[in-house]
């Protein structure tokens, strides 16, 4: 590598630099790179030309100027330069190629990709993180809503009798055995929100991680409307049997207001967990 190729290489560097495309560690990283290779080329291409100093103005941009030492003897090898002082850190196998832009990189553009590692075209370096919090948000959000509307808002609603939440019927599971199920939407609700709390905080878990836990979320949603389901059908059974539906009586027109909000947090952590398993 003679002297205007490593003054070029540097250059485009900087260019990338001050374009947001490699971060400062990775441009330090391949300037190194890059001096060393320089180094590695022995003499320059043509006798007595005067050595290269590589400068760094204040904004980060590289320029050249020729140093007041006198040329090397034609045929000879030139006095060490400070490039040949720094340490190779090169990568093995790869070797100080022009920077590409676009199709057809160098090498050395290949070894900066390797340092940034992949990352998703049209997305920004927080894009992944960002969707994985929003829909460890909705998890939690969902899981809380079935949990409060369950424990604090009427699941049920009849003239004469009052309101009475899931809870309340859930105690009745000794006269009414379909009842008992519903505990299982109060645990299946306290899971699916201590998911989505614990994706929300710990933002450095594996992706496989995630992937599990939004699984075991989407089902417990799911197990959320599915024993609303039976019981609701199992009621609605019931009131048949009794004549009520004779009367304009049915299991629809007892339903409260928490039951219609402990189905749409179910929802909404179902869609939070399906999100979170599109983007791993």
């Amino acid at each position: 590598m003679n002297g205007n190729d490593m003054v070029r290489q540097l250059r485009e560097l900087a260019d990338l630099q001050a374009e947001g495309t490699i971060t400062p560690e990775e441009f330090a990283a391949a300037k190194v790179r890059v001096l060393a290779a320089s180094a590695e080329a022995g003499p320059r291409a043509y006798p007595g030309a005067a050595p290269m100093e590589i400068s760094e103005s204040g904004d980060g941009a590289m320029f050249s100027r020729a140093a007041t030492e006198p040329s090397a003897p034609a045929g000879t090898r030139e006095a060490s330069t400070p490039a040949e002082a720094v340490p190779r850190t090169a990568r093995p196998g790869t070797s100080g190629g022009p920077v590409g832009r676009g199709g057809g990189e160098g090498p050395l553009a290949l070894w900066i990709s390797g340092l940034r590692g992949p990352r998703s075209v049209g997305a920004g370096p927080t894009a992944t993180t960002r969707g994985s919090a929003g829909a460890a948000t909705a998890m939690l959000v969902g899981g809380a809503v079935v949990f409060l509307s369950f424990v604090a808002l009427p699941m049920a609603s009849a003239p004469f009798l009052g309101s009475i939440t899931g809870s309340g019927l859930a105690k009745h599971a000794s006269e009414y055995e379909v009842l008992g199920w519903l505990w299982l939407i109060l645990i299946a609700a306290i899971a699916v929100t201590g998911l989505g709390a614990w994706q929300r905080l710990a933002a450095d878990l594996a992706p496989i991680v995630r992937r599990r836990a939004a699984i075991a979320a989407l089902l417990c949603a799911c197990l959320i409307v599915l024993v609303y389901v039976i019981v609701f059908a199992a009621v609605q059974n019931a009131i048949s049997s009794n004549g009520g539906s004779l009367v304009g009586i049915s299991a629809s027109n007892l339903l409260g207001a928490g039951f219609w909000f402990a189905l749409l947090g179910a929802i909404v952590a179902a869609a939070g967990a399906v999100t979170q398993l599109r983007r791993q």
